[in-house]
């Protein structure tokens, strides 16, 4: 049963959110970001929040800098950011390890501001992040109940509000739940990043908090919504987190003496090295690729995030790998901080979604496509 409901006035997704001077703007935050990351993410910060303290200070100084809401337009306190560039913000927090929902902050606040729900203050959880199918969501007159489970969320247990996209029979409803009505079990992914349980248990809402996702201009025909744009957050922060990979790794290699040389001189390390920066490029173009289909959306959306997860998730079990091996013994030591990153990229990995799953989904559109329309296919998601 689903309750009937009217989108917000001026309701159209804006995917690009074009504003004035907003390269500039993008710009401007983006090298604002690249600053407090370097100056606020140091070592000792992540060691903490790997054992389990809050960066509180971390989250406040980058709230007044505006990256939580960068996405909200200038009236309401945002940077009138779009959602692309929010993307490439993400992307830059990943290369380093900020540890905070960031992504999905930034996400969430698109999402509410789209259907024209109040974004409230803090950081937010997105999703679901995988199946939904532990999550109902009913009319009840004039009101709403929800329940269920909403699974592995980041740092689910700091969140001041839940932001969920659920199937309904015609379209996909927007759920905004306050931090007070729902409970929170925990646990943490391989990189040591709290991944928590939220359980809703019969929550009654108002139609202040569900909203209809303007279905007039939707251009994802499929009702796992979250998990795609989920798939996409993942793919920007291992392209961002392989760049760093990759720097730590040429940096070590020409600082580090073996056999009396660099070991940049030696062959296998540079060969280990132009893989390493190989595999980062294309994680970084299939990465591209995903907000250039962003920035102007069309029915072939999903298959241009799965092939960015994938590719940057192909992109993770070799580069990882070898920036290990190029570091030797040293790469493994908790006092490195080469560890910060390639744990990071294993967890984000096989979260919303992994290659093989992805693919299973391509092979399947292509399939039904017939052999005939596989180049037309190719080009097309491929934006050649």
């Amino acid at each position: 049963m689903t309750a009937q409901q009217s989108n917000p006035p001026n309701s159209g997704i804006d995917f690009a959110d074009p504003v004035d001077d907003n390269d500039d703007v993008s710009s401007l935050l983006l090298e604002a970001g690249d600053r407090a990351f370097t100056d606020l993410c140091t070592k000792e910060l992540l060691d903490r929040a790997e054992e389990g303290e809050w960066p509180a200070e971390l989250w406040k100084q980058l709230d007044e800098l505006g990256f939580s809401k960068a996405v909200l337009r200038e009236e309401d306190g945002g940077a009138g950011l779009s959602v692309v560039d929010s993307m490439r913000l993400v992307r830059l927090a990943a290369q380093h390890a900020v540890p905070l929902p960031l992504g999905e902050t930034l996400l969430a606040a698109w999402c509410l501001r789209q259907s024209g729900l109040a974004v409230p203050d803090g950081p937010l959880a997105f999703g679901p992040l995988g199946p939904p199918g532990d999550l109902r969501l009913e009319a009840d007159g004039e009101h709403w109940c929800l329940s269920g489970v909403m699974r592995r969320i980041p740092w689910g247990d700091r969140l001041s509000a839940a932001v969920l996209l659920l199937a309904a029979e015609d379209g996909i409803n927007v759920v905004r739940v306050a931090r007070e009505n729902y409970w929170v079990t925990g646990h943490s992914n391989i990189a040591g990043e709290p991944r928590c349980d939220l359980h809703f248990e019969g929550i009654r809402l108002t139609r202040d908090d569900v909203r209809r996702w303007p279905a007039a201009s939707l251009p994802i025909h499929q009702p796992d919504l979250a998990l795609v744009l989920g798939a996409m957050l993942r793919a920007q922060q291992m392209a961002g987190a392989l760049v760093r990979v990759r720097d730590l790794a040429v940096r070590y290699a020409s600082e580090r003496v073996q056999f009396g040389k660099p070991l940049n001189r030696l062959p296998a390390v540079q060969q280990n090295l132009a893989i390493i920066a190989g595999h980062a490029a294309a994680a970084s173009v299939a990465a591209d690729l995903a907000l250039d289909a962003l920035a102007s959306p069309n029915q072939d959306l999903t298959d241009s995030i799965a092939i960015a997860k994938i590719r940057t998730g192909e992109a993770v079990g070799i580069a990882a790998r070898l920036a290990h091996q190029v570091h030797g013994a040293m790469g493994f030591t908790y006092e490195h901080q080469l560890h910060h990153y390639t744990r990071r990229l294993w967890a984000w990995r096989d979260e919303c979604g992994n290659e093989r799953q992805w693919a299973v989904l391509l092979g399947r559109h292509i399939a039904a496509a017939g052999p005939d329309a596989l180049w037309s296919y190719v080009t097309r998601v491929a934006r050649l």
